[in-house]
């Protein structure tokens, strides 16, 4: 189509030769509800090239990236949580009408360099929901966080990563400054939680993060994202 065609026109020219070297130890797998779409998506629209594909999976590479594919879509576990989110943000009247708060809470756990973030910003693609990002290392302390807290519109996404490379994170209290376990609470359900809050978590240790912080309505649905196999 002329869209199509316009879109790859306003790519820029494919660089072979950079003047650096990069080593990549790996790729980023998304699991995907719907290959055939979501082919037309990061084909069409982003300008990936098909390396290689079967009924179950698309491997993708960028147009620099001749030997190795940088994405992988693959039919999996975003299923369920593209299901699960859909529903919290259409029952919105159901939980006025409990009189719930209306937020909701996920937490993408495994190591480094198996898409949390992608995932993340998937999800808020697909729903068209804004999107804010604080780095909870860098705020600080709880007042400052409320600040930050209160730019976030309704019915939005807070990403919070990598929850478990700060202090706070197992102590409510202490000396040494920054967001306490007590100040990330009221973020996730609190007074300071927007309406319609969809909090997303990322950690690359469970076993680091404070039970507190997993409890339902904190924590309302977990991904497990392993190594690729």
């Amino acid at each position: 189509s002329q869209d199509t065609e316009d879109r790859h026109q306003m790519l820029r020219d494919p660089v072979f030769n950079p003047p650096f070297n990069i080593v990549r130890a790996s790729h980023v797998e998304l699991g995907v509800d719907d290959i055939a779409r979501s082919r037309a998506f990061y084909v069409d629209c982003l300008g990936y090239i098909v390396s290689d594909e079967d009924s179950d999976a698309l491997y993708l590479r960028g147009l620099e990236e001749r030997n190795h594919h940088s994405v992988v879509l693959r039919k999996g576990q975003l299923e369920s949580v593209v299901a699960d989110l859909g529903e919290f943000l259409g029952r919105e009247a159901d939980y006025a009408r409990l009189g719930v708060p209306w937020h909701r809470g996920y937490l993408f756990a495994g190591v480094p360099g198996t898409g949390k973030s992608s995932l993340a910003r998937a999800l808020a693609g697909h729903f068209h929901l804004d999107v804010h990002f604080i780095s909870l290392g860098s705020v600080a302390d709880d007042a400052r966080l409320g600040q930050l807290l209160a730019a976030v519109r309704p019915r939005s996404m807070l990403v919070l990563e990598q929850l478990d490379i700060f202090h706070s994170a197992k102590e409510s209290t202490d000396d040494k400054g920054g967001v306490t376990l007590d100040g990330l609470l009221s973020v996730l359900d609190g007074f300071l939680s927007p309406h319609g809050l969809v909090a997303c978590l990322s950690t690359n240790d469970l076993e680091l993060l404070h039970p507190a912080l997993l409890r339902p309505g904190r924590v309302d649905m977990r991904c497990d994202i392993g190594c690729l196999d």
